[in-house]
């Protein structure tokens, strides 16, 4: 009985630190398509698909999810750094894209060192 009220504990404790990081989430992702919006970069439409995406993404939950949310946070920051700069903008993407494929493998060579 024990076991499993120690279990029940963890599993509610981690539900919780999960709600509270997708909070903290959609509210990070609003402040960014708040600066986004207000300096122009972006469109009302535009930031409101985000937006509900985002939230729709947390919901769900699963890892296709998580990477939906990676790669809107990539899109973001590289449209507030380059603005309306069509070649920048590509440029730059490439070159995070790069750099997000260069530590994914870093990790995967770290992570099987330790296995």
């Amino acid at each position: 009985m024990a076991i499993f009220r120690t279990n029940r504990k963890r599993y509610e404790t981690r539900v919780r630190r999960r709600n509270v990081l997708n909070i903290v989430t959609i509210l990070s992702t609003m402040l960014v398509i708040l600066k986004l919006l207000f300096a122009g970069f972006i469109g009302i439409q535009t930031a409101g698909i985000i937006v509900v995406a985002v939230v729709i993404f947390l919901a769900i939950g699963n890892p296709f999810a998580k990477l939906a949310i990676i790669l809107i946070g990539i899109y973001l920051f590289v449209k507030s750094y380059t603005g309306m700069n069509v070649q920048a903008f590509e440029f730059l993407l490439v070159q995070v894209g790069v750099l997000a494929l260069v530590l994914v493998g870093l990790y995967i060579m770290i992570k099987s060192m330790f296995r």
